[in-house]
């Protein structure tokens, strides 16, 4: 994954694990992207391409339409994991879901705080978690 920053607007370039063709994928751009602010975007799973952006409020994800963020995804807990908001980071947790919680490739266990870049992994969908910073531009290689 190959992110640049272009007149304050975040440019996801992706390639597909199952994508034998070697093309690279583009992904749509986070729309007015602001510095100090954090955002998911969904890299894989029929979600693809979906942005959020992270208010001072908890941010439930699931199957469920009550959710903040919705994942049409059948692996998925109707109320999945909820990233909840601390002092200057913010921390994931599994709600117990059935199939489990999985941040960079490993089963989230316990609350983790997020990092720029990190991977969370529910059913089948993959979501990055972005945090733009102020006077932080050039490419990111994740």
């Amino acid at each position: 994954m190959i992110t640049h920053i272009l007149n304050r607007n975040l440019l996801f370039f992706s390639k597909e694990e199952d994508d034998t063709s070697g093309r690279t994928k583009a992904m749509p751009s986070i729309k007015g992207a602001r510095p100090g602010k954090a955002y998911l975007v969904v890299l894989k799973g029929e979600n693809f391409g979906e942005e959020y952006e992270f208010k001072e409020k908890d941010i439930i994800i699931g199957r469920s339409s009550s959710n903040d963020i919705i994942i049409k995804d059948e692996g998925v807990s109707r109320k999945h994991c909820v990233i909840e908001p601390a002092t200057n980071s913010y921390v994931l947790k599994d709600l117990k879901s059935t199939n489990g919680t999985f941040l960079n490739d490993k089963k989230a266990t316990s609350p983790s705080v997020l990092k720029h870049g990190d991977k969370i992994t529910v059913g089948k969908t993959i979501l990055q978690f972005i945090i733009t910073e102020e006077g932080r531009g050039g490419n990111y290689t994740l």
